[in-house]
């Protein structure tokens, strides 16, 4: 799988996930050595050290290559620092502000990361296409038509699942005679490349510039969350039955 950004569009995140990555390091850094002066052995204060160094440095990979074990990595940080706030016995209050706005600064990142442009939605185990929503619309590009799917509609954003190849930064348009009414303008922010016969995944941005680009933004995102419930239930439904 290879990753394509517009990091021209995405500069102002970009920096700021840096910053908020590295400054929960510093606050986790910062928290272990302080426990040190606190009563923590030399060896103990080492071996953890060292252990931070080596998880940040994969967990610092899986963030700029956009791996989906970012999440498995940021959920073993959460963990252990609510088990430093909650529930260990630490000697100052100082040393459990310290986690907790490491704690917060993680939590802001996450946030960030959590967009279809960086991180769409993937059920890896539902492998009945009944039950996934996933819409399917029209591509426009120069008068091309194509065929594609959304396959996550979050916080005015997408992913389009297409097998058409378009370029990052590039404007298309899809439409829809069941879900919406007129057309959208997206521009594509995020491009993911799997192996042959898999279709590419845009992250795009929607362009709403007037009131009926947004009255159809509107339609489509009130079909998603009703599409998404309605196929959730008729699959414990088939499941109870059976």
């Amino acid at each position: 799988m290879r990753i394509v950004l517009n990091y021209l569009k995405l500069k102002e995140d970009t920096n700021r996930l840096e910053i908020l990555h590295w400054g929960h390091f510093a606050f986790v850094f910062l928290g272990i050595t302080l426990e040190l002066f606190y009563g923590l052995g030399l060896l103990s204060w080492i071996i953890q050290v060292g252990c931070l160094f080596i998880f940040y440095r994969l967990f610092f990979i899986t963030k700029k290559e956009l791996f989906y074990s970012f999440w498995t990595f940021s959920a073993l940080l959460f963990l252990f620092l609510l088990n430093k706030i909650l529930f260990s016995p630490l000697p100052t209050m100082e040393i459990r502000l310290l986690y907790f706005l490491g704690l917060c600064l993680l939590g802001i990142e996450v946030y960030i990361l959590s967009s279809p442009i960086y991180y769409p939605r993937v059920s890896w185990w539902e492998y009945d296409f009944r039950y996934r929503t996933d819409l399917r619309v029209s591509i426009i590009n120069e008068n091309n038509k194509t065929d594609a799917r959304v396959t996550d509609l979050r916080r005015s954003a997408a992913c389009i699942a297409s097998f058409e190849e378009f370029k990052v930064g590039q404007e298309i348009e899809i439409k829809s005679d069941s879900y919406f009414s007129g057309s959208l303008k997206l521009e594509i922010v995020s491009k993911r490349i799997y192996s042959l016969g898999r279709p590419y995944s845009y992250g795009v941005k929607f362009v709403l510039k007037n009131e009926e680009e947004t009255s159809a933004y509107s339609d489509l995102l009130n079909l998603w969350r009703n599409e998404t419930l309605r196929r959730r239930e008729r699959k414990f439904t088939k499941q109870n039955k059976a």
